[in-house]
């Protein structure tokens, strides 16, 4: 079984209970109007919140395992994993003569602040 947690979803419906204004980006945030806010509620997203959210499915949906199943010591365990890495690409003209194309690296952070790589 999987059990899947969406970060970006989950931290924008913690934002809009916060009251906290965004403009989102199809899984993040564009801009913010309170980058602390929102860094302290990404910060907040942990192996304890991940595993409460599991808890609270795990005891709704209907499982394969009996209660003797349980008993005997089978039973459902958490393991989580990062499955998806994305990144940002920009290209911008470099300053050298000739006005070659440098690409720039950047990632998005929770606080919604880029930083470069070249």
């Amino acid at each position: 079984m999987k059990v899947r947690l969406n970060g970006h979803e989950w931290a924008k419906r913690q934002a809009t209970q916060a009251g906290i204004a965004f403009s989102e980006l199809s899984n993040g945030f564009a801009s913010c109007a309170d980058p602390d806010a929102l860094e302290a509620i990404c910060d907040r997203l942990g192996p304890g919140t991940i595993t409460v959210f599991f808890e609270r499915w795990i005891s709704r949906l209907p499982l394969p395992l009996t209660e003797h199943d349980r008993t005997a010591g089978y039973w459902w365990e958490l393991s989580m994993r990062q499955v998806e890495v994305s990144r940002t690409l920009v290209f911008g003209a470099h300053d050298t003569p000739g006005g070659s194309w440098k690409p720039w690296l950047l990632t998005i952070s929770t606080s919604a602040a880029p930083t470069a790589w070249s």
